[in-house]
């Protein structure tokens, strides 16, 4: 499957894959989407914030999303992943690892040499892909000590 990354913020584009995405990605996601497209107000500002659709370039279908940012406490050098999803029918076929690679290149293109992503200390789903990855856990965000304006207390720092 080829995929493209349509950059979008009109939210109604948006509207289905929250409601597909919203039980793995939970309760902010959706908030975040309507921040994204410009409903609703950031509580903090992010100097780079790019959210993606992946689209099935044959079928045109949304089967995913994925996403980045970087804060603007952080170095110049250091990004966050924001969400990564992929519809349940297109799962365990290599598209979200396809979603972070594509994050990691156009993040090193921006100058970055730290990729850091936040998740549910229980989503060992999640971090078991980050690992897999070859992103290294560094424990939960409140031994950490990153700052990262939207994690909670007991999320998981990779």
């Amino acid at each position: 499957m080829k995929i493209e990354g349509v950059v979008t913020k009109t939210f109604s584009e948006f509207e289905a894959l929250v409601e597909t995405l919203r039980p793995e990605l939970g309760e902010r996601f959706p908030l975040s989407m309507q921040n994204w497209c410009g409903i609703g107000q950031r509580p903090y500002p992010l100097l780079n914030w790019h959210v993606y659709i992946a689209k099935d370039v044959e079928t045109k279908k949304d089967v995913g999303l994925y996403s980045y940012y970087q804060q603007d406490n952080d170095p110049p050098n250091k990004f966050w992943i924001g969400w990564i999803g992929v519809v349940p029918a297109q799962r365990r076929k290599g598209l979200a690892t396809e979603f972070l690679d594509r994050v990691k290149e156009e993040v090193k293109a921006l100058g970055a040499t730290q990729l850091w992503v936040h998740t549910d200390a229980g989503n060992t789903g999640a971090i078991s892909f980050y690992k897999d990855y070859g992103m290294e856990l560094w424990g939960e965000f409140k031994d950490v000590h990153a700052q990262q304006a939207s994690a909670k207390d007991n999320s998981a720092v990779l």
